[in-house]
């Protein structure tokens, strides 16, 4: 009886376990299972404005997303200055993350008073902004720091359902990314996707986190010799072949963190 007792709660607590796992990959795979808990805010400047704005940040803008990180509002963010001067794309990135999607309400309140998180000064310089919800569906970093890291951050345009999106990323996009993180050229990425889609510029954003200029500047031979490795698989190499009939790459944006 004592034995049977034990295969019992031993089988029970094996399907609880394996239960566990097939639910968290089937909230991995399907990324819309709750509301967004990413917002992506893009501020876009005239040339004039550039070294104002990034002033304010420096002086001031950080600052106000410490104090609302510290409050519980934010779970953490990240403000993205790009290196060029660029008419066609952004100065300025937010990326703004939170525990829970009911956390957003307090972003919401932010705004009525603070437009995108920009004191008055701060929007006297600002010429437009474009607001994502945005869910972060993949993410892997190193456990190394960089602190001279350079960001790479390239919007992507996908013509497919989502799930077949994600299961593209995964088959095709996600085997680069770890084959960079260990060639140690990346230190960090991540992986967006704009819950509103429709009518939008993009619908995935790729986020590249470079550990340093140097780095960077190996990306095309890095790109190539990972590329090399996984050519010899051939569920990689059928996603290489369709990856133009299911996304357009946008205009990639160099930039650094603001400290």
């Amino acid at each position: 009886m004592k034995t049977i007792d034990i295969r019992v709660i031993v089988g029970l607590v094996l399907a609880a376990t394996l239960f566990g796992t097939v639910v968290c990959l089937a909230q991995e795979a399907k990324p819309h299972h709750d509301g967004p808990t990413s917002i992506l805010i893009f501020y876009k400047c005239p040339p004039a404005k550039r070294s104002a704005l990034r002033r304010y940040m420096v002086s001031e803008g950080l600052a106000r997303f410490a104090q609302w990180k510290n409050q519980g509002i934010l779970s953490d963010y990240h403000i993205l200055f790009s290196r060029y001067v660029d008419t066609a794309n952004w100065d300025m990135m937010a990326i703004l993350s939170f525990h829970h999607y009911s956390d957003v309400a307090g972003w919401n309140e932010i705004e009525r008073t603070s437009p995108a998180g920009l004191g008055p000064e701060a929007l006297s310089d600002v010429s437009a902004v474009h607001t994502y919800p945005s869910d972060l569906i993949r993410m892997k970093s190193s456990p190394e720091a960089a602190p001279r890291a350079v960001y790479f951050v390239i919007p992507y345009k996908y013509s497919v359902a989502t799930d077949e999106y994600v299961t593209y990323l995964d088959g095709y996009v996600i085997p680069q990314l770890n084959g960079w993180l260990a060639a140690n050229t990346l230190s960090m990425y991540g992986v967006y996707l704009d819950r509103y889609e429709a009518s939008r510029p993009w619908g995935s954003l790729l986020l590249l986190q470079y550990r340093d200029n140097a780095a960077l500047g190996h990306r095309e031979s890095t790109v190539a010799k990972v590329r090399s490795q996984l050519v010899h698989d051939p569920a990689w190499k059928k996603w290489s072949e369709d990856k133009h009939n299911i996304r357009v790459e946008g205009v990639a944006v160099i930039a650094d963190e603001l400290h």
